[in-house]
């Protein structure tokens, strides 16, 4: 769990630190923490994988990989967002390519955000296997590949799908309908999901057996 929360936080840190975000503290401040957006997503990737690897193959809890891998695309669709936007590029070599070079930073950007959304629809297969599928842990990773799906659809043509638009509403449809069975419609978590959706949102939310969801 340590492990696991440590990865995220790096995630997210760096995520802010690609963009810019920390801009807003006083350049004493950032001078003493010396942040750098390549370093926590470096370290942010190292930690996930380990972790998965002790969750796969030393707890032997199917749930629990899936958990980590979701979480692991959360970090790759966080760098993809930051790299459109960092100089240099982050994880430029990412599963074993050589993405260095401007020319090259969109094709990363491609390749971080397909593999995050790999991870979070495997990761919700598992939890589904797994008897997880009605939990709020599914519900995040809905919501998250929802998100990213929205992200791809806004990359330029060779990069997006097609049909990216469509499968983000319906993942964050089935996202928002079990948030406010799971956690009430005036949960943050669910007013969340209600943003990312748009108007959307007020069409109402398809049912897990329409979506072909899973059950406990």
């Amino acid at each position: 769990a340590a492990r696991l929360a440590h990865g995220r936080a790096l995630a997210l840190l760096g995520q802010h630190v690609g963009l810019g975000a920390i801009m807003a503290m006083g350049r004493q401040e950032r001078q003493r923490f010396n942040l750098s957006a390549a370093d926590l997503f470096e370290e942010g990737e190292i930690t996930l994988n380990e972790s998965r690897r002790l969750a796969t193959d030393i707890l032997r809890d199917p749930s629990a990989t899936a958990i980590h891998s979701a979480t692991l695309a959360e970090l790759y669709y966080c760098c993809a967002s930051a790299n459109t936007r960092s100089e240099p590029p982050l994880l430029p070599q990412f599963e074993g390519g050589d993405y260095r070079g401007p020319q090259r930073r969109i094709e990363l950007v491609g390749a971080l955000t397909h593999k995050s959304i790999a991870l979070s629809l495997s990761a919700i297969e598992t939890l589904r296997e797994a008897g997880a599928g009605q939990r709020s842990e599914c519900q995040a990773v809905m919501k998250d590949v929802g998100k990213v799906l929205a992200f791809r659809a806004r990359l330029p043509p060779a990069i997006m799908r097609p049909d990216d638009e469509e499968q983000s509403r319906r993942w964050l449809k089935q996202a928002l309908d079990l948030s406010k069975r799971l956690k009430g419609r005036n949960h943050p978590g669910t007013k969340n999901v209600e943003r990312l959706l748009g108007d959307d949102s007020e069409a109402g939310s398809e049912s897990d057996a329409e979506a072909g969801g899973g059950g406990e």
